[in-house]
């Protein structure tokens, strides 16, 4: 039997995220939900007009492990040969940042895999780098968009900060706005 009203407090260096267990009452699947607690930021206002999207999500990220640095910053770090980090020069910023990390590999294509793939890091605590596809595409030759951080999955999809200073559930069936249609580009930020 549980004890109502009761906390308990669990040190940062033991615990070092947040599990929310929730699900959704119009959901059939009623699988738990998981999310880790990081806010959404927007993009810097000095972003040039094509934006900062993969530096926004490693910003996110790199806060959530207690390091603060701008968007600009992360910038550099990727040796951008363009105005914004383009998905061959993120895992560049990594590295000369430092950050641990490890690049989705499927052995079999689709969302199942991918989702299975996030939802293990998510697990563990690490969010995950995502590109995303925006639809309707402006793009069509483009594997993605735009870059998002994975935060939580639920009945829902996958929960991403969308580095427009907010959250959405987003899966690979959305014939409009942010989706996983497609999706083959993930790296889980490691602790």
């Amino acid at each position: 039997m549980g004890v109502v009203g009761q906390a308990t407090v669990i040190s940062k260096s033991v615990f070092s995220w947040l599990l929310f267990v929730a699900s959704d009452a119009n959901a059939t699947d009623l699988a738990p939900s998981r999310v880790l607690p990081i806010a959404d930021r927007e993009q810097a206002p000095e972003s040039p007009p094509s934006g900062w999207c993969g530096e926004t999500a490693i910003q996110e990220a790199l806060l959530y492990f207690g390091v603060t640095l701008s968007q600009k910053s992360i910038h550099d770090a990727g040796n951008a040969k363009h105005p914004d980090l383009y998905s061959t020069e993120i895992p560049t910023a990594l590295r000369n940042l430092h950050v641990r990390f490890t690049m989705y590999a499927p052995k079999t294509r689709g969302f199942a895999s991918y989702t299975k793939w996030v939802r293990a890091a998510i697990d563990q605590g690490d969010p995950v780098l995502a590109g995303v596809k925006i639809l309707p595409t402006e793009h069509p030759t483009w594997g993605l968009d735009h870059f998002v951080l994975i935060v939580g999955y639920g009945p829902n999809g996958l929960l991403v900060n969308t580095t427009w200073g907010r959250q959405e559930w987003v899966d690979d069936k959305a014939s409009s706005g942010v989706s996983f249609r497609g999706a083959f580009f993930a790296i889980r930020i490691h602790k």
